[in-house]
């Protein structure tokens, strides 16, 4: 379970923590349900006790392992939480909503086993798993082979040939790609999924929008195992994913259930906040001064007027974009000139946002890189040469102090961590602050980790480079990483003992992502940095909101009564 407590950074010695007390969020659940009292939820909770103790029947356990004729002996732990949920997704297409780094791909292998052992005769019979990138998807073939004996395995990548990838697609019993390529071959009817009797989703959470899986997913009518750690904020998202899954039940774990809080290790979660300085506010000034005459104007337009112009949202900028196209789509003089002072709003924000959040270096580049581009477009040119972002550019310019005071309080606390032995990963929105921050860490280990494109910052990493940093972390050959969200999703992060955020960010999905790369074989920690009456400040709050609401939403799918079966939501009939 997560402790949570408010640090206001000060000095090295002084240090002042707080409670972090945290609003109550409603929601509401999916399917057919029913509200019930805290005694008829553990009514239910323990009749569900004597079920699962039933359906463990499913899987023989022997001193303390699984004992299947499909998994390698002495190598799965038996695990009740496991046991249950694989059981029940055995029967029906199933979306299994579990804590980060407990377990997911075990699951996966116990249904895939018994999925194989109930069909023997089947020879052409095949289980397809999916995973959003090539890393993750090769972490699953590895783990599949280490576990299960079920030969041959095979793994789609864009680089195989389509005639290759047919021949393999006949040959072989469990088939692991990225959905792209799977969707591609499908549209060019390579091959069908006729034969498929369990396809497993990896990452469930990305099952919206035109997104592969979906596509995949509409060729599909077998047995769906889906997983995901994060479904999202809000019931309409999660109502999404479950419709494209095409699942019939969500089978949810919470770090408080009795089966599941054994697993887990915990991980401790401080706020650590700094103030901006001096020189960081008299230029914060003056974006903001041209970002609220741009607000104004577009306000008196009729547009953004459902908040103060002083708390526009860089959302609801973006937003007024659409509305003013659709306004005066028959009207091209109204809309340029709308369109330019939204454009330029946007321009004044994201600087604003870059200094609060990154520093005033960050910012300056952002700049730099506007000024020097061969076409700027006419928006870009009126900002640029505005006298008020001129001078800010000129302080920018002539700052001789550190970036952001975030640099020093992370800084001393990676230090401290070094000292101990432990490993630490850092995580930054934008790639500039990374060799801002490793230029500062003298005498520590560090290795930057970045996704595959170019950037000002430097070359990116191809995935064999990429690897081969994580097998040295893994080996201990360094003790940081600073990294990218690349490092959020999809690869294999080694456990580590520390997770720094640079910044909040307004997402529940990437947070718990971020989070779970620490906590999972012992106790783990996370800081995040927070600058003090910043943009920080109001991520971190809506974060914290929709992390909450999932919450109370996994929760009730978790112990809301339903017709079938009782530790699961019914969605079909």
């Amino acid at each position: 379970m997560h402790q949570s407590k408010l640090v206001d950074f000060q000095t090295k010695d002084q240090t002042k923590i707080k409670d972090n007390a945290q609003p109550k969020i409603k929601g509401k659940g999916k399917g057919k349900v029913k509200d019930k009292s805290k005694t008829e939820v553990q009514n239910k909770k323990n009749k569900n006790k004597k079920k699962d103790m039933e359906i463990i029947n499913i899987f023989n356990v022997k001193d303390g392992f699984i004992q299947h004729p499909l998994i390698n002996p002495n190598t799965v732990i038996a695990k009740d939480f496991q046991l249950n949920i694989a059981s029940k997704a055995l029967t029906k297409s199933t979306l299994v909503v579990l804590p980060t780094g407990i377990g997911k791909t075990i699951i996966a292998i116990l249904v895939s086993a018994e999925v194989f052992n109930k069909s023997k005769e089947k020879d052409n019979e095949k289980i397809v798993m999916l995973a959003p990138t090539r890393p993750l998807v090769e972490q699953h073939k590895s783990s599949f082979e280490h576990f299960l004996t079920i030969t041959p395995t095979v793994m789609f990548t864009g680089s195989m040939s389509p005639k290759k990838r047919i021949k393999e697609w006949e040959r072989s019993r469990i088939i692991f790609s990225t959905p792209q390529t799977m969707r591609n071959d499908l549209e060019k009817k390579r091959y069908d999924l006729s034969d498929v009797s369990l396809l497993i989703v990896d990452e469930a959470h990305r099952t919206i929008g035109d997104y592969a899986y979906t596509n995949v997913l509409s060729n599909y009518n077998g047995l769906v195992l889906a997983l995901t750690a994060s479904p999202g904020g809000d019931n309409e998202k999660i109502a999404e994913v479950i419709n494209n899954l095409n699942v019939e039940l969500v089978d949810a774990r919470t770090e408080t259930d009795d089966d599941v809080r054994e697993h887990i290790k915990g991980i401790e979660i401080e706020w650590l906040k700094t103030e901006l300085t001096e020189d960081m506010i008299e230029i914060k000034k003056l974006f903001e001064e041209f970002l609220l005459e741009k607000v104004k104007k577009l306000r008196k337009l009729g547009f953004v007027r459902k908040k103060s112009a002083k708390v526009v949202s860089k959302k609801d900028l973006l937003q007024a974009r659409a509305e003013i196209t659709k306004r005066y789509a028959r009207n091209k003089g109204l809309m340029f000139g709308s369109l330019h002072n939204q454009s330029q709003a946007i321009l004044a924000y994201h600087c604003v946002e870059l200094l609060e959040t990154q520093g005033v270096y960050q910012c300056g580049f952002y700049l730099e890189r506007m000024g020097t581009k061969e076409k700027r477009s006419k928006s870009e040119k009126g900002f640029l040469n505005d006298k008020r972002i001129q001078r800010s550019i000129t302080l920018i310019k002539t700052h001789n102090g550190i970036t952001h005071p975030k640099i020093d309080v992370l800084t001393e606390l990676l230090k401290h961590a070094v000292t101990k032995g432990q490993t630490a990963i850092v995580f930054t929105q934008i790639r500039d602050t990374i060799p801002l921050i490793m230029e500062k860490l003298d005498g520590i280990r560090v290795r930057r980790f970045v996704g595959q494109a170019d950037g000002k910052d430097g070359k990116g990493l191809k995935q064999k480079e990429q690897k081969a940093i994580l097998d040295q972390f893994r080996k201990r050959e360094f003790d940081v990483l600073v990294a990218t969200s690349i490092a959020e999703e999809g690869i294999d992060i080694p456990d580590v003992d520390l997770v720094v955020f640079y910044e909040p960010i307004p997402s529940e999905i990437r947070t718990i992502q971020r989070r779970g790369r620490t906590g999972r074989s012992a106790g783990g920690r996370v800081i995040v940095l927070i600058t003090s009456d910043t943009r920080d400040e109001a991520y971190l709050w809506a974060e914290n909101k929709r992390e909450k609401r999932m919450g109370t939403i996994i929760t009730k799918l978790s112990t809301t009564e339903l017709v079938e079966p009782d530790d699961a939501i019914e969605l079909k009939n």
